[in-house]
């Protein structure tokens, strides 16, 4: 962050010290483009799109059940012996992908806390209660048009592309 703040003082003090992600990108970008970032109130939306915001809105069950055959394929695939790899290659395990879904859980595995079926379980609970999250958090804007489906049927695929063809960009009632 000193670094930053030195190279570039005005992302330094947008940047909370503490904020490692941010402050590697900010660095990152920095000393890639050789130019401090523009400020903030310099920045504009996009002008000539329409946006079309588009939800998928499957049935709970059937969810539920591809979230677990996902992540049980995941493990059958060789999950737990591709975080077995990452940790002989240097990786310490406290690295910030070690926190997403089911690398903590194999990482856990790895480490004698958790069994292999305790992990997948672990990872299909935190899935789904993650969907539900997501969910959740997009239920709130009112421009999304909700598709009951999921995204590979082709008649959500029509669906999706009827208005963005027609170039209507109309809301559909939910």
């Amino acid at each position: 962050h000193r670094i930053l703040t030195r190279l570039d003082p005005s992302a330094g003090a947008r940047i909370h010290s503490r904020d490692t992600q941010k402050t590697l990108r900010a660095l990152e970008l920095r000393l890639l483009t050789r130019q401090p970032a523009p400020p903030a109130e310099s920045a504009r939306p996009l002008e000539g799109y329409s946006v079309l915001k588009i939800g998928l809105d499957p049935d709970r069950a059937a969810l539920h059940q591809r979230l677990e055959a996902r992540t049980r394929s995941m493990f059958e695939l060789g999950f737990i012996e591709e975080v077995e790899g990452l940790l002989r290659s240097g990786c310490t395990g406290t690295e910030k992908p070690f926190e997403s879904l089911g690398y903590k859980q194999a990482l856990l595995c790895l480490r004698g806390a958790l069994t292999r079926e305790e992990a997948i379980a672990s990872t299909i609970i935190e899935t789904r209660q993650y969907a539900k999250r997501q969910w959740t958090w997009f239920r709130r804007d009112p421009e999304i048009r909700w598709l009951p489906g999921f995204g590979h049927q082709s008649e959500m695929l029509e669906q999706a592309a009827a208005p963005a063809l027609a170039g209507a960009g109309e809301m559909w009632p939910r």
